[in-house]
């Protein structure tokens, strides 16, 4: 008995061998394969993302095909897949056929070739890589290929429409007003190179300085917060408030083009020169006075618009007073105010009784609470600092004289219109020592915060010009909607081109002459905006799309949608919260799907804090197209490269 028992227990050990042994069979299987297949699978993406690329870079060449191939090895190379140890066919001829190549490359062009131009749109480029196995081995297969493959087009018809906010908060808080449409100041090499002018036949002695030539200031605007204050250049009159009418940017009243002016308008006020310090806005005028004696001084000044447009409206902001103080320190005295007899407070401006001190440009020698003139004693001849320091924001000064002839009896001496041409004698960084200010073109510069800063619209409108200069003239269509409360647009014909013909169509500079012209205000209607965009798409005969074309709208704002299109059909309740009305930005979304019905790809982009980001991505994806955000403005030439990316080159298949 216990001997059957014994053979029964070995019989069974016997097989428990077998069952281990089959089992440690399957997991070296199971794990041999998985190896072999992850290897292939690393491959597989490896090689798809070098075809991928090499397809896209190649369509940057395109309609030349020669350019393209080689751009497309180039990238192929790059991506780790040596093109000079590969098998490679171009239009299905081989150009490289090395002995048992490991990789094979085809390159597409020719299938791609639109018949009407025959030039390629398109590039395919395919690779095929052999991968060493393991495991598979015991099948019979010792390398299996793997195959990666891409199409990428470069467009080669575009028809695109720019939907631009230009309401009023697209222009807040700039530092140079009007600076990007003005053009250049440059450096005063009269007032620089010149010496100090020289006593004249009754021994008197005048000096006059434009204002934005000053040596220093006292807060750069490179460095501000928010809430900072600082004297800035200017070249309009906008301030704060955002309304711009079309003369805003006519500086022909203003001396040498220009004029300074403190910056932000915050309603504040300095009472006397007891409170001037340090923290107070500041500008120093470093000058060579050629003679001592009693100085007075006239200033070319005007009045706070941000006062004049509040009291309009009924605003709160004080409207009566508009002053600066001036001091003078150097040749061993220290800081010293000019006398100002009729006003206590030291304070040399307008106190308004009858001044028309908004509108107009005035010289002004005179105390706020009086008519007795400013003037300073000055004991030697020398270098001086003139210091003019913010009183009431928002004040703005053009040019500066000083003269040893009094205003009344015996010279009667008063500046008039622009006052006396500008004078030698300046000293400073703005005469050739470190850091001069930059009074350089902005769109030579574009990248100082004196033409940029806060200023949205500027910003766009120079994203927007570096995409149309990008587009192709020739094959290509641009058109461009601005809106606020209203809507106009930069063309009469809508679409502009070459393709047309030069008599319909002379060219983009139609569309490009308007950007720097555009002045923002008003509300944020970004349905009427998009209206006009669709309409501008419109096939002939009511627009000039093509249906050849890629069609894209390109929709760009930092605000809310705040205003209705009375003319948008098929809106509804449902389409955006809250769902039980129609408002604004359902109407936002009906011009959506519009565009979805048409083919017509959204990309747009949301600016600033405040915009409506979600309603904007919700517009973009409706339409498969893309949305983008830009925290400030600078952001914004960027995301219109990125856009400008996606639209000319992307992988089709």
């Amino acid at each position: 008995m216990l001997s059957l028992v014994r053979d029964n227990l070995h019989g069974e050990e016997g097989q428990s061998v077998i069952v281990i042994a089959i089992a440690f069979l399957g997991i070296l299987a199971i794990t041999g394969l998985a190896v072999d297949v992850g290897l292939l699978y690393v491959e597989k993406v490896r090689l798809s993302r070098a075809v991928d690329a090499a397809a896209l870079a190649g369509s940057e060449e395109l309609p030349l095909e020669e350019q393209a191939y080689t751009r497309a090895l180039e990238y192929l190379s790059i991506n780790g897949y040596d093109h000079t140890n590969a098998r490679i066919e171009f239009n299905g001829e081989v150009m490289y056929d090395p002995p048992n190549p490991r990789v094979v490359i085809e390159i597409n062009t020719a299938r791609y070739r639109n018949p009407d131009t025959g030039k390629a749109e398109r590039i395919e480029v395919i690779g095929r890589q052999v991968v060493n196995v393991f495991f598979m081995r015991l099948f019979g297969f010792d390398e299996i290929p793997v195959p990666g493959r891409a199409v990428a087009e470069n467009v080669s018809r575009l028809d695109v429409t720019i939907v631009f906010d230009k309401s009023g908060s697209m222009n807040f808080d700039t530092v140079c007003f009007g600076c990007d449409r003005n053009g250049p100041l440059g450096r005063p090499n009269e007032a620089c190179d010149s010496p100090p002018p020289t006593p004249d036949a009754d021994g008197h002695v005048t000096i006059s300085i434009e204002a934005e030539h000053y040596t220093i200031t006292s807060h750069d605007y490179h460095n501000r917060e928010l809430d900072d204050q600082y004297w800035a250049l200017q070249r309009g009159y906008d301030r704060g408030f955002h309304y711009s009418p079309d003369d805003e940017y006519d500086v022909s009243d203003v001396s040498g083009a220009a004029f300074v002016a403190t910056h932000r308008e915050l309603g504040t006020t300095i009472e006397s020169t007891a409170q001037v310090n340090d923290t107070v806005p500041r500008m120093d005028y470093v000058i060579e006075l050629p003679i001592e004696g009693t100085y007075y001084l006239w200033l070319r000044m005007r009045g706070d618009d941000m006062d004049r447009q509040a009291s309009s409206l009924g605003g709160g902001y004080n409207d009566t007073l508009d002053y600066v103080f001036v001091s003078m320190e150097g040749q061993g005295m220290g800081r010293t105010w000019f006398t100002t007899p009729g006003d206590p407070y030291g304070r040399i401006g307008f106190m308004d009784s009858g001044w028309n001190i908004h509108d107009d440009w005035t010289w002004l020698s005179r105390s706020v609470w009086d008519n007795d003139q400013p003037y300073i004693e000055i004991s030697a001849s020398g270098t001086y600092t003139l210091s003019i320091w913010m009183g009431e924001d928002g004040v703005k000064v053009d040019k500066i004289v000083l003269t040893t002839k009094e205003r009344g009896y015996p010279d009667y001496y008063e500046p008039w219109g622009m006052g006396p041409e500008s004078t030698g004698g300046l000293v400073g960084p703005l005469c050739g020592y470190d850091n001069p200010p930059d009074y350089t073109d902005p769109r030579k510069d574009p990248n100082d915060e004196m033409f940029r800063g806060e200023q949205p619209l500027h910003d766009a409108l120079v994203a927007a010009d570096h995409f149309i200069q990008r587009m192709d003239h020739k094959l290509d269509q641009v058109s461009i909607v601005y809106y606020d409360s209203d809507l106009e647009r930069a063309s009469s014909e809508g679409l502009e081109c070459l393709w047309r013909g030069l008599d319909n169509c002379p060219s983009y500079e139609i569309i490009t002459g308007t950007l720097y012209s555009t002045i923002a205000q008003g509300a944020t209607n970004i349905a009427g905006g998009m209206a006009w965009g669709l309409e501008d798409l419109e096939p002939p005969p009511d627009g000039h799309g093509r249906s050849t074309a890629i069609q894209v709208m390109v929709l760009i704002t930092d605000g809310q949608a705040n205003e209705a299109d009375p003319e948008a059909s098929n809106v509804r309740a449902d389409m955006w919260p809250p769902y039980n009305t129609v408002d604004d930005k359902d109407h936002v979304i009906a011009y959506a799907y519009q565009a979805r019905e048409r083919a017509i790809l959204i990309y747009s982009i949301s600016l600033g804090l405040d915009a409506d980001r979600e309603l904007l991505e919700e517009a973009a994806n409706i339409t498969y197209g893309g949305y983008y955000h830009a925290v400030t403005s600078e952001e914004l030439d960027e995301i219109f490269q990125e856009i400008a990316d996606n639209i000319f080159l992307r992988l089709v298949e």
